[in-house]
């Protein structure tokens, strides 16, 4: 395939990502907790996210291991005669460029996780609690029948807020795998994008494999038990 092929077909893939994290803001927007724990993902793809999907240090992460794999097969064409472009081919500029790219997501994905910790260590302080106690007590004041409800709708405008927070951190995160993708596939050349992009689905579609056995087998494992 020409290069200028193939470029339409990187464009294209390159676009569709950037459609699928515009719909997941959109998204988690109007439900940010089904965000986090997509239905439509295997019980193996949710136990290896962060924040809802991959770590932004990982679009750096697959292309140093695709070039390690790519090594052997490119020294297998030289041998041959022939020099096909590949992964294996990163110049040093190259790698300084992706080198960089992961120390500043990395420095990223530490100031979210920190912002994460601190979110998640709220819900057990003030005012949170305060609430619960005022709603028990109001219980225990009512005879454990409904109580005034004051209390319980105080604690859903706190939650709310914690959600917007949440949201917030999701976006952010979002915002992080959008530009290093996109960091990535300016590094990289055409043939060696097209090439990334067909791993990156790759793996995907073989964790989404890999997960619906692991839920085949245990449903067959429940029903002969």
């Amino acid at each position: 395939m020409r290069e200028q092929e193939l470029r339409k077909l990187v464009d294209k893939v390159h676009a569709h990502y950037e459609y699928y994290y515009t719909c997941n803001d959109s998204a988690a927007k109007q439900n940010i907790l089904q965000m986090l724990s997509p239905s439509w993902r295997t019980s193996l793809e949710k136990a290896f996210m962060w924040i809802g999907g991959w770590r932004p240090t990982m679009f750096s992460q697959l292309a140093y291991a695709l070039a390690g794999h790519h090594v052997e097969a490119e020294l297998a064409e030289l041998l041959e005669g022939t020099d096909s472009p590949s992964m294996a081919s990163l110049t040093g500029s190259q790698l300084e460029s992706i080198d960089t790219l992961q120390r500043g997501a990395l420095k990223d994905e530490e100031r979210l996780s920190e912002k994460l910790a601190v979110l998640q260590q709220s819900m057990a302080d003030e005012p949170l609690i305060s609430l619960v106690q005022a709603e028990v007590n109001g219980l225990i004041r009512h005879g454990f029948g409904d109580g005034d409800g004051d209390g319980e709708v105080l604690m859903h405008e706190v939650v709310n807020e914690k959600l917007k927070v949440l949201e917030n951190i999701f976006l952010d995160v979002n915002f992080l795998r959008v530009n290093a993708l996109v960091g990535m596939l300016n590094i990289l050349t055409t043939f060696q994008s097209a090439q990334y992009l067909m791993a990156m689905g790759q793996l995907q579609a073989a964790f989404r494999k890999m997960g619906g056995y692991d839920t085949v087998g245990k449903n067959q494992s429940a029903s002969t038990s």
